[in-house]
């Protein structure tokens, strides 16, 4: 992740104390965050790939605390394990419909919480995922949150050929997007987020 990720998680912990909880971890691509997450008493990653699965367990492995990880190889609507907290790492906005999926995150535990980007974000606009992060902040208001809470940070890239391979998966509107900063070095980009507890 081209930000600064300590900030971001010393938030997320401000917001919800992970410390000895069974985590449910929705969107854990092959463990960036992983490290932060060690005070958990046990973390299930939750994937349908199969690949990333993998990337992730070998990445996991390294830790100090790796018997506390394990890789789920399962589509999450039909995952019946249950935990103290679902985690959506930046991944609500993914689903096709996150009311449906935060419906789901209740029969398998008590609190979901929801770290994902922001409705009106730079980051979210150059990623053509504005409309997607509409939907689920409309759903995590639909669900009578807690708590919610925004944050700024800033994605930073050295060169634009950096900023393109992050973004290339995001499709044609995206290339399109960031054209702006073509040719252009040390790029930052807004990157407006959130954290929900449902």
């Amino acid at each position: 992740m081209a930000c600064d990720v300590k900030k971001l998680m010393d938030n997320l912990f401000n917001v919800y104390n992970f410390e000895g909880k069974e985590l449910i971890w929705v969107g854990a691509g092959v463990g960036q965050i992983a490290p932060y997450l060690q005070s958990a008493g046990r973390v299930l990653d939750v994937d349908n790939d199969p690949t990333t699965l993998a990337k992730f367990s070998e990445n996991v492995a390294k830790l100090k605390r790796a018997e506390i990880f394990e890789a789920v190889l399962c589509d999450f609507y039909e995952l019946e394990i249950h935990g103290d907290v679902v985690l959506f790492d930046f991944s609500l906005h993914e689903m096709e419909d996150p009311a449906r999926a935060i419906v789901k995150a209740r029969t398998l535990a008590p609190d979901v919480v929801v770290f994902d980007h922001w409705p009106g974000s730079e980051w979210a606009f150059l990623a053509a995922e504005e409309e997607k992060v509409k939907k689920s902040w409309a759903a995590i208001d639909a669900a009578a949150p807690k708590k919610k809470r925004q944050y700024m940070a800033e994605q930073f890239f050295d060169t634009y050929i950096d900023l393109q391979k992050k973004l290339e998966p995001q499709g044609a509107v995206s290339r399109q997007r960031i054209l702006r900063h073509f040719g252009r070095t040390g790029i930052i980009i807004p990157m407006a987020y959130g954290i929900a507890v449902l």
